[in-house]
């Protein structure tokens, strides 16, 4: 007798994380794609592609990048009736990533999540140049996007619950 799982397990093989720039804004790309509903062939995919890089690695390097993933990915993990199991599993990790990053101390007074805590709908049209300036690393970037502020931990586990809460509403 066989028993079925709701758990999905993670596209395999699982795609390397992006090594470069150009990689991470094609992947970008994708998931804003996904997010406006023009691309939805492999959604599923995408979101546990984040899924199994946050699992893997809750407070890697990447951290903030594959977070932002799922925070763009949320609107149709949401609302687009996404696999068995989906869901679950990214309320999971981004469980995980919100716990392992928020009791972290910093000096910030403000973070870059805190408008995404209201209106995540209406932010998500300003990520992807928030993203663009993150991948880059630009030196000039504008201080709302400055790399070292986006990547305070706070700021991480603040993106995480955003998408938590936006699962749950």
């Amino acid at each position: 007798m066989s028993t079925s799982t709701t758990r999905p397990t993670a596209p395999e093989p699982v795609a390397p994380a992006p090594t470069t720039p150009d990689a991470w804004r094609d992947l970008l790309d994708d998931w804003d794609d996904i997010r406006n509903g023009y691309y939805l062939g492999e959604a599923d995919e995408a979101v546990l592609q984040c899924v199994h890089h946050l699992d893997a690695d809750p407070t890697g390097p990447d951290a903030l990048l594959w977070t932002l993933g799922l925070v763009t990915l949320v609107p149709y993990v949401a609302a687009a009736a996404p696999g068995p199991g989906v869901e679950a599993r990214t309320a999971e990790v981004l469980s995980v990533v919100a716990r392992a990053h928020g009791d972290r101390i910093c000096e910030h007074e403000k973070h870059p999540f805190e408008p995404y805590e209201d209106d995540l709908d209406t932010q998500l049209e300003e990520l992807p140049s928030a993203f663009s300036a993150l991948i880059t690393q630009e030196a000039e970037a504008p201080d709302e996007y400055a790399p070292a502020h986006w990547h305070c931990p706070r700021d991480i586990a603040g993106f995480a619950r955003a998408a938590l809460s936006y699962l749950t509403m």
